[in-house]
């Protein structure tokens, strides 16, 4: 994406990991880098 991540879209991801939404998540790491890994 090319730009620096949001404040609000990085604890939009934290939000989701505390959530019980996240309830079956076990273990796996949350990238919230805009896909940077990818590249």
């Amino acid at each position: 994406m090319a730009r620096t991540a949001d404040p609000a879209e990085i604890a939009n991801g934290i939000l989701f990991l505390a959530s019980d939404m996240a309830s079956y998540c076990t273990g796996e790491p949350l990238a919230l880098d805009g896909g940077q890994q990818i590249a």
